[in-house]
């Protein structure tokens, strides 16, 4: 049989072998399971380029052999199920099929793509389809009310995957007539009984063995809906609006919507899911799930529009394809979503969440429009799904802002993340609204703990911080931007519900956390969107002026609303008289009496506030430029580094007189071009750890009119110089070091970084307890909680400008590295990472290092954990794993856990070779 495989005339031979059509029924030889498996083997042994597979297609052996199997066979589930194996492994997607790295594709890709789709075209008919529903009833009916065999599990996914396959266009686009063709298709698989089909697969307690192809069936359904996740639209407005903008000659700016996202997947079509009473359409009756027709050349293509835009075609269309999602929702489709959801948090199966992302979104919203009840959603509308969509956000972030790379699928999956994560705050704070559908007594208990839970969650609106703050046009786009503001709106106003119910934590300030974004660079971010206006939509100029209202009202920061492109529009919104609410007219008046007030004081630092960003990014203030000093004698450097300390030590073990050691080593200075004092030098040789208390008193009384000079550094206890601490000659223990750190950070008026940082690790202990030990009660912030399900090192976030400026501080950087912290340039990422193999215990031991921990603030009993074995610190085999693992930073792994020996400095690696010397 081997023979006949590798060569044409004997392929012929051997497909003619598998049997024949008699009286409309298939009738298989004797042989034919043995040749089809043997065909499926050789497919699974193909060469990189597929040449078996397109040999088989080039001799018609799908629609000759397989079609007729499939389509005629009776009472023959054996063979039927080797014909669906051997039909999937030939019109499998190529792009997933084949690694192709190659731009352009090579030729063969296109001759393959293009069977395929030929052998779909053939394929997409009811004498096709409904063989392989009816193969799905058999099995389940068969089964009855006990668990599938394996050969039933696979035979039910062999099914599935052949409907993934005909749904599949390869040239899907919704400029040509793939549009209406994919419209035909799912017309013509509901009308086959798809829906009862894909109800009894919810109904099945092995229902997660079959999520992946039922998500990526409804993706290929769904997948011309996409573009609706990135309107920045509300379809209804939460009560009346803050703040309302609209131009008088044309109505309300609704009139002037805009679509968000056309492009976000090459296999997208622009259909807008949203109602007719939303948007100003031409055609009324097609305002869910259809797009207006758009008008084409071919003949074929007129023909089939016409059809499908018939008065009764559309409606009809339309709320089949409505009844079909509302049933699927109500008999459990949004399990299969938590099914996934819990694959990826194992890390089971390849599956892509951006498919988790889109039908989060998609769904969500089509339940908020068509205002289904809570409980066809309520699997998904929990505490860990949004805290996982948290952290996609915050990774996927990140990753791009290390990367710098613009147009990436990175990008594509962080805007879906975001908008999964908006559609369902929006869809919690409209279930809770006055025209909700009514609650029972177990959903509204349902929404109080989930209520309570979120607003327990720290990490949510410190994400709309961090994003917005980091979520440049250029590297991040306009349309994210837009949806970000809107997310950060919509999570607003539950905090404010959240605070006014009482069920936000005691210390949280609506006002302190409305501050974070009173800085020139988020209400800059701010501008650019009002910048458009007259084009954006209601909702988004209203999300955008609330929060300027804010800013300048009650956080007190009108001056970061003195901008170029904020101006502009303020003073365009008056020139062209458009009407605005009260609200918008008194912050307009406001602003713009304030820049007139400040040019006329003061016009050169009124330009330069209007023009110049000012240096470090986010600050709420501009700070005039400061000059440099002028190139005089009497200058000098008031920064002591490592390397002038080198210098010092060199030249004086260098100088035989030491009566005039001082000069020697100023004169070779000078000679260096390096410019320091007298007194500098004098301060440096006083306050050494390397020099004998002799010399130093030598020293002293030849230069008798020395006065010690205070470092500007924060002083230690017998440490005159902070950055002389990790230079001492005699090493000294590690607690001592860190408590001298933090004795500095507190001095200097630090205090805040010491107790942030502790309040870091307290968290990541508490999440890296054992639950099956210990029961937790309190939230677990879902960025740290999903780094540690992931085994990655857990991130330090600065997620705000007063975060930024505590990991700016040497003394906290210093802080950091001798704690053990992986710092953000030993792991090539954003942010500092606490390593993974580090135990709840170890954690927490670090902790106190910093000083006492107030128990009343901590997640968990410190009298259990100080019951855990003390040399239980952290695995050892598993840090030692990490240690040997290659540089992160060229490592295309996200993990943070590898550290770096640390980089010794010239004036120990002097000891380092004093003491070489004395051996």
């Amino acid at each position: 049989m081997e023979w006949h495989i590798m060569n044409v005339d004997g392929l012929n031979s051997l497909s003619s072998n598998l049997g024949m059509v008699e009286n409309g029924t298939y009738i298989p030889s004797a042989n034919s399971q043995a040749i089809l498996e043997e065909i499926v083997e050789y497919l699974m042994r193909d060469s990189s380029e597929k040449t078996y597979r397109r040999l088989l297609f080039n001799n018609k052996f799908p629609e000759k052999e397989l079609l007729p199997l499939i389509m005629h066979i009776k009472d023959d589930h054996t063979n039927l199920q080797e014909a669906l194996r051997l039909m999937i492994l030939l019109t499998n997607p190529v792009e997933y099929d084949v690694d192709i790295n190659e731009r352009p594709k090579p030729p063969w890709v296109y001759e393959l793509e293009n069977y395929v789709k030929q052998t779909m075209e053939k394929s997409f008919c009811k004498g096709f389809i409904i063989p392989v529903l009816e193969e799905v009833k058999l099995l389940l009916e068969e089964s009855g009310p006990y668990s599938l065999t394996e050969d039933s599990l696979l035979a039910v996914n062999n099914c599935i995957f052949m409907i993934r396959n005909l749904l599949y266009m390869v040239d899907f686009n919704q400029d040509n007539s793939t549009v209406l063709q994919h419209i035909e298709r799912v017309k013509l698989l509901l009308d086959c009984g798809f829906e009862e089909v894909l109800i009894s697969l919810l109904g099945r307690k092995e229902l997660s063995k079959w999520s992946d192809g039922i998500m990526q069936i409804c993706w290929l359904i769904y997948k011309g809906k996409t573009n609706i996740l990135f309107s920045n639209l509300i379809d209804t407005m939460h009560g009346r609006p803050m703040i309302e903008c609209s131009p008088v000659e044309y109505g309300r700016l609704s009139d002037l919507d805009t679509s968000g996202f056309n492009d976000i997947f090459n296999n997208t079509c622009n259909i807008n899911l949203d109602g007719c009473d939303q948007r100003c359409r031409p055609m009324d009756s097609m305002d869910l799930f259809l797009q207006p027709y758009q008008e084409s050349n071919n003949l074929l293509n007129m023909t089939a529009a016409m059809s499908l835009l018939t008065s009764s075609g559309v409606p009809e269309f339309r709320h089949q394809l409505t009844m079909f999602t509302t049933r699927v929702l109500e008999n459990g489709l949004m399990t299969v979503i938590v099914n996934i959801l819990e694959k990826l948090k194992s890390k089971e199966g390849g599956s892509d969440e951006a498919y988790l992302f889109l039908e989060i979104a998609l769904f969500m919203k089509f339940a908020k429009i068509k205002k289904l009840p809570l409980k066809t959603v309520k699997q998904v509308l929990t505490e860990d799904m949004i805290g996982y969509l948290t952290y996609q956000c915050f990774v996927r972030a990140e990753d791009i802002c290390v990367k710098k790379r613009t147009q990436t699928k990175e990008q594509q999956k962080l805007h879906l993340a975001l908008c999964a994560l908006k559609e369902m705050l929006d869809f919690l704070y409209e279930v809770q609204g006055e025209d909700s559908v009514p609650l029972d007594e177990v959903e509204t208990q349902f929404l109080s703990h989930l209520n309570r839970r979120l607003a327990a969650i720290t990490d949510l609106p410190q994400l709309m911080v961090y994003m917005i703050r980091h979520c440049s046009v250029e590297l991040f786009g306009r349309e994210l931007l837009q949806d970000l503001v809107f997310t950060n709106h919509i999570l607003i106003l539950h905090l404010d519900s959240w605070i006014q119910n009482g069920q936000c934590k005691k210390t949280f300030s609506m006002l302190s956390h409305v501050k974070h974004y009173a800085t020139y660079a988020i209400m800059e971010k701010y501008g650019t969107l009002l910048e458009q206006f007259l084009i954006n939509s209601p909702q988004l100029n209203n999300c955008v002026l609330t929060m300027m209202h804010h800013v300048a009202g009650g956080c007190g920061c009108p001056n970061v609303l003195l901008q170029k492109t904020i101006i502009d529009a303020f003073l365009e919104i008056n020139d062209k008289e458009l009407y605005v609410s009260d609200e918008v007219d008194d912050l307009i008046e406001f602003i713009i009496s304030k820049f007139i007030a400040s040019a006329e004081e003061d016009p050169m630092q009124c330009a330069v506030h209007m023009f110049t960003r000012p240096a470090g990014g986010d600050t709420g203030s501009h700070e005039s430029e400061k000059k440099p000093p002028k190139d005089s004698e009497a200058s000098v450097e008031l920064e002591w580094t490592s390397e002038d300390s080198d210098i010092l030590i060199m030249v004086y073990m260098e100088c035989q007189d030491k009566s005039r050691i001082v000069e020697d080593i100023l004169r070779h200075f000078e000679e260096l071009d390096l410019k320091k004092s007298r007194e500098q030098i004098i301060s440096q040789l006083v306050d050494s750890e390397w020099m004998d208390e002799e010399e130093k008193a030598q020293i002293l009384s030849t230069y008798s009119d020395y006065k010690p000079i205070r470092s500007r550094t924060p002083v230690a206890t017998n440490q005159p110089d902070f950055v002389n601490c990790g230079k001492k000659r005699k090493f000294e223990a590690e607690n001592d070091l860190i408590q001298t750190c933090v004795h500095s950070l507190q001095v200097s008026g630090l205090s805040d970084a010491v107790s942030w940082l502790k309040q870091i690790l307290c968290e990541a202990a508490y999440v890296k307890m054992d639950p099956d030990c210990y029961m937790k009660e309190a939230v677990e912030e879902p960025i740290t909680r999903f780094h540690v399900l992931s085994k990655k090192s857990i991130p330090i976030v600065s997620f705000t400008e007063k975060h930024d400026s505590f990991m700016g501080d040497k003394v906290f950087h210093t802080l950091l590295e001798n704690l053990g912290i992986h710092m953000p340039g030993d792991v090539g990422l954003q942010h500092p990472r606490i390593p993974h193999f580090w135990t709840a215990k170890h954690i927490l031991n670090v902790a106190e290092k910093l000083g006492p921990l107030e128990e009343d603030c901590l997640k968990f009993d410190m009298d259990f954990m100080r019951k855990l074995r003390d040399d239980d610190d952290f695995n050892l085999p598993e840090a030692d794993d990490f240690i040997l693992r290659k540089s992160p930073k060229r490592s295309e792994n996200e993990s943070c856990s590898f550290k770096f020996m640390p980089k010794f400095d010239g004036l120990i690696w002097t000891d380092l070779i004093q003491n070489f010397n004395k051996a």
